[in-house]
């Protein structure tokens, strides 16, 4: 990833926070680091991303602008759609996405996004203002549970289907954006939990959709 950047002009940059401090710094450091008006930046989780090419020229290439445009102030990526044959990426069907929820904004809340997409929070690209509302609208919450320290993912998808996030917006569903999830092309994924290993099942392995060249792709065939 290192290579790539400098290969493309992409200044990498460390966000240094204690653990424990991750849900409530995590935002607002970002917005300190990417504070210049022509800054567009990445938030990625390196440990599970894979990249293909320059991310941000994809954003011209694959619907990232805004009517205006203007990259949104937050562009984020859809895991799963609400229909077949991804219905299995929606957080009710989803018994570990489904939990965080829960731990954070209880069982109601749950239920009441049964059927939302999910929407990854590994990979947000976004502008100064678009971090810092996020880091006002986290500030916003209080004091949640000490369960949901950790459970980023959880908080974003609360925030976007609550529409608590005060900044222009795109969010791209999977296979057709920026950033792809691989997750719905699985066989059999082992989560470990206490006490041994629970299966998550997809109703219908499929191959990855790659090019010629090997690369993948989104379901128009573009590279992702």
């Amino acid at each position: 990833a290192s290579q790539l950047c400098v290969a493309h002009n992409v200044t990498m940059l460390h966000v240094d926070m204690a653990p424990k401090l991750f849900r409530h710094t995590r935002f607002s450091r970002f917005a300190e680091l990417c504070h210049l008006p022509e800054h567009y930046c990445l938030s990625i989780d390196f440990r599970d991303s894979f990249f293909q090419a320059d991310p941000f020229s994809n954003i011209d290439l694959l619907g990232g602008r805004t009517e205006t445009g203007m990259p949104p102030d937050l562009l984020l990526s859809q895991e799963g759609v609400a229909t077949w044959p991804h219905s299995g990426y929606t957080l009710g069907e989803r018994w570990m996405q489904k939990s965080w929820v829960e731990q954070c904004f209880g069982k109601e809340t749950a239920a009441a996004m049964q059927a939302w997409p999910t929407i990854c929070s590994g990979a947000v690209f976004g502008t100064a203002a678009g971090f810092a509302a996020f880091a006002s609208a986290y500030s916003a919450l209080g004091q949640l549970p000490h369960a949901c320290d950790f459970q980023d993912q959880a908080v974003l998808n609360y925030l976007v289907f609550r529409r608590l996030l005060h900044a222009s917006m795109r969010v791209q569903p999977r296979g057709a954006g920026v950033v792809h999830t691989m997750a719905p092309y699985c066989g059999v994924t082992m989560f470990v939990k206490r006490g041994g290993a629970r299966p998550y099942y997809c109703r219908e392995p499929r191959p990855l959709p790659l090019s010629a060249a090997g690369l993948v792709v989104n379901d128009d065939g573009a590279v992702a």
